[in-house]
């Protein structure tokens, strides 16, 4: 069994990464019209064609299964052969454990993520969809929400008036996997108190492996006294011009 799912996984990578969709559904078609991986590359097709709407509907049915403990059959192997004895064989294997079908789909979504990290709109497009299948992508996509707000105000505070912002240079300028705590102290460098706290107050009450938060207390309490500090400088720039 694990020879024949490492057979069967390197096809699929292989099918996958060349965007070779019709193949690979038409196995599943024929051989497991019920399959959980069939619903995970409908997901993955959509995707790739831009079918943004689409691909969040496979991905939200997609985690369903998951969550329900639904299996595929290896039946769809037979993709890769073009004898009826293989095909035969392959239709009566046993199922794909669901952990297998999970590990395959995070490792792809990886690779999905970084290749489109340079094409801002499909990176967020992708962001948002993948909240949906893991705890780490809710995360993400919020982070890089604020980066591109940042970036575009950076942007802006440079560029000439009525020029909007590039949008390669918008996409090229993110660091998708900054620190949460640098985030924090972009914002709060640019004076945005507001979504600082906001920002900070959403990484504390998320917690990785259940058990670690992302930022401590003490960042949410840093976006308080820095607010406090900047409107006590402001003031007492008031009063001095004042006393002149």
């Amino acid at each position: 069994m694990p020879r024949r799912l490492g057979r069967f996984r390197s096809v699929i990578n292989l099918l996958s990464e060349k965007h070779e969709f019709v193949p690979l559904l038409r196995s599943f078609a024929i051989f497991a019209p019920q399959s959980t991986l069939m619903v995970y590359f409908l997901f993955y097709q959509s995707f790739v064609a831009r079918k943004y709407a689409s691909a969040k509907l496979h991905m939200i049915e997609f985690v369903a299964r998951l969550s329900n403990g639904s299996t595929a059959s290896t039946a769809s192997t037979a993709s890769t052969a073009s004898t009826a004895s293989t095909a035969a064989s392959a239709a009566s294997a046993p199922l794909i454990p669901i952990q297998w079908i999970r590990a395959l789909a995070e490792t792809q979504l990886k690779q999905l993520l970084l290749n489109n990290v340079k094409d801002s709109y499909a990176c967020e497009q992708l962001l948002s969809i993948l909240s949906h299948f893991d705890e780490e992508y809710v995360l993400l996509h919020t982070t890089y929400k604020v980066s591109q707000q940042m970036c575009l105000l950076q942007h802006n505070d440079h560029a000439p008036p009525h020029q909007a912002a590039p949008h390669r240079l918008m996409a090229s300028s993110i660091d998708l996997f900054v620190s949460p705590s640098d985030v924090v102290s972009q914002l709060l460098r640019r004076h945005m108190f507001q979504e600082a706290r906001t920002y900070a107050t959403t990484m504390y009450n998320k917690k990785t492996n259940l058990t670690k938060r992302i930022l401590s207390q003490d960042q949410v309490h840093r976006v308080t006294m820095c607010e406090i500090n900047d409107t006590l400088s402001r003031f007492q720039r008031v009063s001095f011009m004042i006393s002149i």
